[in-house]
């Protein structure tokens, strides 16, 4: 089985799309709900890479995906807890 070298380009683009989605909205503090969709995004963007490397037999491969995707889901469901009702993201003060 090969995989299309398009197909390679558009997940490619995903992935950098989706790390941009992941970085920009918290580094200029604007549509900060952005983050945890695409947290969520490079999960899926992670499942679907194991499965392609499964399906191409590399199985090395998919450990990484694994990791990749697991990392992400936290950030996801760590960011999504501090969403407020208006979209922004709340600021959890560290006490000592």
């Amino acid at each position: 089985m090969r995989t299309h070298p398009a197909w390679v380009q558009l997940v490619g683009c995903l992935e950098v799309c989706a790390a941009c989605g992941l970085l920009l909205p918290q580094l200029l503090r604007v549509q900060t709900w952005l983050t945890p969709l695409a947290a969520f995004g490079i999960s899926l963007l992670m499942i679907g890479g194991a499965i392609t490397h499964y399906l191409l037999s590399e199985m090395r491969h998919i450990y990484i995906n694994i990791t990749i995707g697991l990392l992400s889901l936290g950030v996801g469901v760590g960011r999504l807890s501090l969403v407020r009702d208006d979209g922004t993201i709340t600021q959890k003060k560290i006490t000592k």
